[in-house]
């Protein structure tokens, strides 16, 4: 019987024990703060590990100095120079110790941009000096990190983590860098190592992390990924008195946002909108896909290139008045995401025909599309012809809203203004044909067809009135003589020269009053020419 209960009492006091061997040997675990990462992020980690093993750091670790190729120390640390990072290892123990010296660099983006080590052995109570290179690529602060571990396969701590904090100066940079130097501590505590790798296998980042009185461990920010990471799933192993945890994590695609903005949101026909846009973050050299919809209408599409900071920018001249949409779109690449712009609006104020709309009875009708069709497709397509045209609507729209509603309702005076705007269709098919044979260079060509649609304006509506004037004041001869035609021509040539001018320059004042007066000058001096020659040639056979 006693042997029974003795039995009873061994079974239950291994159990106990063995119950604690596993809660101090296996209580280790480990998650990072997401699932999915992406670029630019930083990856936290965190868990949970055994706070009673303390373990004894037998190595005490000085911050590392920062010296030349000579081994003296420096007060200037410049980019693309290279630099010792020299670290003294004191072996506390009395036995020797095997290591890995472990040194990783961050910039000031909190971006690894050195990771590197070397294996040594260190004898009992000595003090070693170890080094490693490094070559700065970046100007701004960073920071050295130093670890000691038994090795990367048994990354069991030797000593605490030692810092140096060093501002990387441009090679232009005359004053001294400043750098911040932490200690190490020494007092026995516990602690978890951490690796990072990633899909291809490599190790991108190392940590380590003391456990907290209730187990808790925190490494906050120990790696930023960056555009040069590998997509896919990632490592961790977290490593304590020879418990090695893993867990796993997503690089993904970055998400974008795409902004446009238009300026300005209402436009009158034949005027440019500019759209300016950006990607977030920023993606160089990336195809946008701007559309340009008109509502009801067709749509326009244009590829643009954003620039080194992943903004753009486009103009676009509208061929229709109404309302339009402008929406921005682009397809991603290996490291972003696809994106899309919400639809911006912006009108286009399309200043109608307004005599020949109540004439004709719709804006729909044939001959009204073809004065429209001229304006804006010939028009409007050249820096002469919209320089022309704003001057033109400020006289034409001063007085025609009164002409049209009288003539909307009166059937005899629209077929009357019918007859009147009969020839000018022709005339503006002539002008339209001309344009057509200096398309070469449609500013050539605009103002060629200018010169055949004034002269034919003064020829067809010009001419019989000013032959009625100058006939009724015959008797005065100063109104017929050849100084008026001389003194018609040196204005037309000189505004000739003025547009040419204007064009060079792109002066828009410049060529909004030579244009103008060029279309004045020669409608006048055509109508004062065959006028003057008509009242001549009556005259004299009046006298035979």
């Amino acid at each position: 019987m006693k042997r029974k209960i003795f039995v009873v009492w061994f079974l239950v006091f291994s159990l106990f024990l063995a119950t604690i061997v596993y809660s101090e040997t296996t209580q280790l675990t480990v998650k990072t703060s997401k699932q999915t990462y992406t670029f630019e992020e930083f990856l936290d980690v965190n868990g949970k590990g055994n706070p009673n093993i303390l373990l004894y750091l037998p190595i005490k670790v000085s911050s590392p100095k920062i010296l030349d190729l000579n081994g003296n120390p420096v007060n200037q640390v410049k980019i693309n120079s290279k630099f010792l990072l020299s670290t003294k290892l004191e072996n506390l123990a009395e036995d020797k110790q095997v290591l890995t010296y472990i040194v990783q660099v961050k910039d000031f983006e909190g971006k690894i941009v050195h990771l590197q080590f070397i294996r040594g052995t260190i004898p009992a109570e000595k003090t070693f000096t170890y080094g490693l290179m490094w070559t700065p690529k970046k100007a701004g602060k960073h920071v050295i990190e130093v670890y000691v571990w038994r090795s990367l396969a048994e990354p069991q701590p030797l000593a605490h983590p030692a810092k140096t904090e060093v501002e990387v100066l441009k090679p232009t940079a005359k004053n001294q860098s400043k750098i911040v130097y932490y200690g190490s501590a020494v007092k026995p505590s516990p602690v978890v190592t951490i690796q990072v790798f990633s899909p291809d296998g490599k190790r991108k980042a190392v940590a380590q992390a003391r456990i907290g009185v209730d187990g808790s461990f925190y490494a906050n920010k120990i790696y930023r990924f960056s555009l040069d990471d590998p997509l896919g799933n990632w490592t961790i192993k977290v490593y304590q008195a020879g418990i090695v945890e893993k867990t796993s994590f997503k690089l993904d695609k970055t998400p974008t946002t795409l902004t446009i903005l238009v300026k300005p949101q209402k436009v009158e026909l034949g005027e440019k909108i500019k759209v300016e846009g950006c990607i977030v973050p920023s993606c160089a050299n990336a195809k946008v896909i701007l559309t340009y919809e008109k509502a009801g209408g067709v749509n326009v599409s244009k590829v643009v290139v954003t620039d080194t900071e992943g903004c753009f920018q486009d103009e676009f001249k509208p061929d229709a008045g109404g309302t339009w949409f402008v929406v921005a779109s682009w397809s991603g690449n290996e490291k972003f995401k696809a994106s899309k712009s919400s639809k911006i609006k912006f009108e286009v104020v399309s200043k109608g025909c307004l005599i020949a709309t109540a004439t004709y009875g719709s804006e729909m009708a044939e001959e009204v599309q073809f004065l429209r069709g001229f304006r804006e497709k010939i028009v409007y397509s050249t820096f002469a012809g919209k320089s022309f045209m704003k001057v033109f609507h400020v006289w034409y729209y001063s007085f025609s809203p009164t002409v049209a509603k009288f003539i909307q309702n009166n059937q005899p005076l629209k077929n009357l203004i019918k007859c009147l705007l009969y020839p000018l269709f022709g005339i503006l098919y002539l002008s339209t044909l001309t344009y057509n044979i200096f398309n070469f260079n449609c500013e050539i060509g605009i103002i060629m067809a200018g010169l055949v649609a004034s002269f034919l304006i003064g020829i067809v509506y010009f001419t019989p009135p000013t032959f009625l004037i100058l006939y009724a004041l015959r008797k005065s001869r100063s109104l017929l003589k050849t100084r008026w035609l001389k003194f018609l021509i040196l204005i037309v040539v000189l505004n000739v020269g003025l547009i040419f001018l204007g064009e060079i320059l792109r002066f828009n004042l410049l060529m909004e009053v030579s244009t103008s007066v060029f279309v004045v000058g020669i409608i006048v001096f055509t109508a004062y020419l065959i006028s003057w020659k008509l009242v001549t040639l009556t005259l004299k056979k009046s006298n035979f």
